[in-house]
């Protein structure tokens, strides 16, 4: 019947199939386990060239990790999916991170990053979101126009601030043609505000303009 172990002419094992495709061949089988009491429970998956990855079940923090070590599954850790559900890549521990942002941690002494590659006439997104409908799937956003070469932030569920290619930055302004370009449609909008915030200033500059054209000294707002 269908739970059958078949060892075929070949070697094949197949279990649930009288036909194994392959070495081990299950079918049909709605859970396989892998278990011992008390030590981790893991797969080892090798390559034509010895190459050798290992998966399964950490014991000590009943953790899933996906290592290159042949033996054990607490060296050479490459993913981690701590118990819980946070998950690590170059860390076996992610929820030691900031509670608030450690549901994926990246680290790496050297150095950690993240890339996100769109072709040159498409965009690399990051969303923020509070639901799945409307503006709601996109709050919040951060997004590299390639075809442009451009970087936005949305707020609110539409763009406030743009860098253009050229390094020009606008608020409130997709288009900006100074180094720094404030737009406001709002007849009662304060466009702009600077506030030394202590009472007992004696020195300092507020807000110095300068050119260095000519002898300009610039001009300070105290």
């Amino acid at each position: 019947n269908g739970g059958d172990v078949v060892i075929a002419d070949d070697g094949k094992v197949g279990i649930g199939t009288f036909t194994p495709s392959g070495e081990l061949h299950v079918k049909n089988v709605s859970e396989l386990y892998t278990s011992l009491a008390g030590a981790d429970a893991a797969i080892n998956f090798i390559d034509s060239a010895s190459d050798v990855w290992r998966a399964g079940i950490r014991a000590s923090d009943n953790s899933f990790r996906f290592t290159q070590d042949a033996t054990s599954l607490g060296t050479d850790v490459r993913v981690t999916i701590a118990d819980g559900g946070n998950v690590g890549i170059g860390t076996t521990t992610p929820g030691s991170y900031y509670a608030g942002a450690n549901n994926l941690v990246i680290e790496n002494a050297s150095g950690a990053g993240l890339t996100l590659a769109s072709n040159t006439t498409s965009d690399g997104s990051i969303y923020f979101a509070d639901g799945t409908a409307g503006a709601a799937a996109y709050a919040g956003y951060i997004e590299y126009g390639h075809a442009s070469n451009y970087l936005r932030m949305g707020v609110n569920g539409s763009e406030k601030m743009r860098i253009n290619s050229s390094g020009n930055v606008g608020i409130g302004n997709a288009s900006p043609s100074y180094k720094l370009q404030v737009t406001s449609a709002d007849a009662n909008d304060d466009v702009a505000y600077i506030h030394h915030d202590n009472a007992s200033q004696s020195s300092g500059t507020v807000l110095k303009v300068r050119s260095d054209a000519g002898n300009s000294t610039g001009y300070s707002l105290l």
